[in-house]
């Protein structure tokens, strides 16, 4: 699978991309919001803009529950992709992230450009 994140800060845009063998697309979500706040200099004030629940919620909500009950779910079973969800956490430590679920017409140019850069 391909993955892809537009950083923009004003006029400014870079974008990153790159490809994952054996994965989901739930992990090519993470990668890619992982490798885009990697990407920043901190500490930095960003928000991320995504479709997906899995991702905007999990980050946004869920994570902090799932470390609480040791990378248990709500139903106490173990959290799929725990590991790239730690290193997303990681990768947020030096900034201060919001995450931001988008849909339709709401999703930003940037988003759009990048799924379709990630499109196969």
């Amino acid at each position: 699978g391909r993955w892809a994140a537009v950083l923009r800060a004003g006029q400014a845009h870079a974008l990153l991309s790159g490809d994952e063998r054996e994965t989901t697309g739930n992990l090519l979500l993470l990668q890619a919001a992982t490798a885009a706040l990697q990407a920043l200099p901190p500490p930095a004030e960003v928000t991320v803009y995504t479709t997906s629940d899995y991702l905007g919620r999990g980050a946004a909500e869920w994570a902090a529950g799932w470390q609480q009950r040791g990378w248990m779910t709500s139903t106490n079973k173990p959290v799929k992709n725990r590991a790239q969800w730690q290193a997303l956490l990681q990768a947020t430590r030096p900034h201060q992230v919001t995450w931001q679920i988008v849909r339709g017409a709401d999703i930003p140019p940037d988003l759009a450009e990048a799924k379709r850069i990630a499109s196969p």
